[in-house]
């Protein structure tokens, strides 16, 4: 019965100290989750660099990346001749507000009216599904062409 007393008063005083050992532990941060960059091509968006570097200022922001960090994930979600250029890129000084200038600089938006206006144009009810997709879609060709 002594025995059995000992290991049980052994038992609860390892209880009563783990909250105690526990608490005196350093927390280690979990490793955050990968974040999603859109990716930047400007052979595929008429809307320019401008947009896309506002996106990343905005995630920069919400998730606290340093500057160099910013320019890093940046770069790796450039696609195509941005790609090309980055790859080519000496500045003396790599920091994300020169990038920013220097991109949105190379690749500034497409203003193709008459392209805008013949999507809008031919855009006819028949390439929907239903007359709420139509609607929505013709709407959005609309207001793209306005200048």
């Amino acid at each position: 019965m002594e025995e059995l007393t000992s290991v049980l008063t052994a038992v609860l005083r390892g209880i009563q100290q783990q909250p105690q050992q526990a608490a005196a532990a350093p927390v280690v941060p979990a490793p955050s989750a990968p974040i999603n960059i859109p990716a930047f091509d400007p052979s595929k968006s008429d809307a320019g660099a401008m947009g896309w570097c506002n996106d990343m200022e905005t995630l920069a922001t919400t998730f606290k990346w340093t500057d160099f960090e910013q320019l890093c994930r940046a770069a790796g979600a450039l696609e195509g001749d941005a790609k090309d250029w980055y790859d080519n890129w000496h500045p003396s000084n790599k920091v994300w507000a020169s990038f920013r200038a220097e991109l949105c600089q190379l690749y500034p938006a497409k203003r193709n009216l008459s392209e805008r206006l013949r999507k809008a144009s031919m855009y006819r009810s028949d390439q929907a599904t239903g007359y709420c997709e139509y609607a929505r879609k013709k709407n959005i060709f609309v207001k793209l062409s306005r200048f």
